[in-house]
Formats: structure tokens, sequence, C-alpha cells
């Protein structure tokens, strides 16, 4: 990149005293200005969840939105790593939705939506989860049945981004957004056919 992006990783993650604002209570990004951060591999993705730790400890809730591979638990196996929990036990609890773990230095949540029906939400009771202790993950945010309670939130947008002249595919993009942009209805954008929600 010619010029470098705030929050932009690159060749290596940024220091944790490069992270610039904190993490407001509700509405737009910290001074109003969205961050942004480019990484190139998984492991600057990771790295950028372990600094993100920092502003979520101990109760907030982290949003993340973004299609299939896009990094989403990479992120968490960071944010994982840096309260004491090992980065290996924080698989994708498609199957699960939820997994909780507990580390030396806190509670993690890690919810995940993507097999969520948009009638299925209601009866969860993820409204009080996500109010409850410890830092709550939740990924394909965009599905939760209302919008997670006040407090310190973090909404993030990830994507892929094409391979640079070096190949290799692991670019990602990871945007902050307000979290009102994905804390939407769970069934808007979403189609079922046959038993399986599809994206449109």
């Amino acid at each position: 990149m010619s010029t470098r992006e705030p929050g932009a990783l690159e060749g290596g993650a940024r220091e944790p005293s490069a992270m610039e604002g904190g993490v407001p209570d509700a509405g737009a990004p910290p001074g109003g200005r969205p961050r942004r951060w480019i990484t190139r591999t998984p492991a600057q993705t990771e790295r950028l969840g372990a600094e993100l730790a920092a502003e979520l400890a101990p109760d907030g809730v982290l949003l993340l939105h973004g299609e299939l591979g896009s990094g989403k638990t990479v992120l968490a196996r960071g944010l994982a790593a840096a309260l004491g929990i090992d980065r290996r036990q924080v698989l994708s609890p498609t199957f699960n939705l939820i997994r909780e773990h507990r580390g030396s230095a806190g509670r993690l949540v890690h919810v995940d939506l993507y097999r969520l029906g948009p009638e299925e939400g209601g009866g969860l009771g993820l409204e009080e989860l996500l109010a409850g202790p410890g830092v709550k993950v939740v990924e394909w945010a965009e599905r939760l049945p209302a919008a997670p309670p006040q407090g310190r939130l973090l909404a993030l947008r990830l994507r892929r981004l094409p391979d640079g002249p070096d190949g290799g595919g692991e670019l990602r993009e990871i945007a902050e957004i307000a979290p009102g942009e994905i804390a939407r209805p769970a069934h808007a954008g979403l189609q079922t056919t046959k038993g399986r929600e599809e994206r449109l």
C-alpha cells in the first residue's frame, strides 16, 4: 500500500500502543472515525484480536460480520489467547452455537449464529448471555434476533481481499463499523430453502 490506513498491519502487527481510541458505549466508532486494519497472515489477524482484548475485557461484546473464511474465528483465537485461553481450544462453534472458555485473565463466550434460522434466536437467551460476565464474541452477528445490550461494544466487518502481487490469498480487511450497521433483524437478507438458509 502506498499510504498506510489507520491501524494497518504491514509486515507484522502494530504495537498495542498504536491502537487508537477505545470501545464506544454505543453508536459511532471512537472519535467518529472508524479504524481499519489490513492483515496479511492468520498470525497477524490473531495478533489484532489479542490487541482488541484490552478494549473488550472484562465484559465487552465483539460483533463480527463477514463472509465464510474472512477470519472471524481466527480473530477470536487471538482474543482468547490474550485472556489466557489456549488458542487451540477456540474452534468455530457452528454446530454448538455457544462455547464458553475460561482463562487466567478472563472468561470468553464464543457464539456462532451461522446455522441459526430467522425464527430460532428468541428462545436461546442471547440477550441475557450478552449482558452477562466475560468477553462475548458473536460471529454472524447480523443474525442476532435483537440489538445487543448497551455497554462495551465493538463491531467489525471482515472481508477477504484480492491477492496482491505476491499471491498467497491471506489478505484481510478488518473495518470498525457502528454496531447498528449489523444489528438488524435476523431474517434480513436470508432465505430458507429446503430447511437450509442461504445468503441472498
